[in-house]
């Protein structure tokens, strides 16, 4: 009994004594899920609207968006528009985002 319990403590031992380190470029992107998160709570909707305003941004601005890019973002009209879209249930693809955050309006790509 006692080798039972033993042998899964042995295999893991080893797991402990090392460091997980993660790339910059990935606490960021933790960092941007957890603000996305805290922000949203349990509201699906707002989430969704988070997550598309960062693909919009990554794909039209050329770089990935932070924290401070979707705190801005999530100020607009736009964001705005979108997310009550979202929770009214219709579904957004990335045209109809596209032309909700970033058409006529130049500060979407500008922090």
């Amino acid at each position: 009994m006692l080798t039972r319990r033993l042998i899964p403590f042995l295999l893991l031992l080893p797991l402990t004594s090392q460091a997980i380190s993660m790339p910059a470029s990935d606490m960021q992107e933790s960092e941007k899920i957890k603000y996305m998160q805290k922000m949203s709570g349990t509201d699906h909707s707002r989430l969704a609207a988070f997550v598309q305003a960062d693909q919009s941004f990554t794909q039209w601005c050329g770089r990935s968006a932070t924290v401070s890019d979707l705190k801005r973002i999530s100020r607009q009209d736009g964001f705005t528009m979108l997310y009550e879209r979202l929770s009214s249930g219709q579904a957004q693809g990335m045209t109809q985002t596209k032309t909700l955050l970033v058409k006529d309006n130049p500060k979407f790509c500008k922090g």
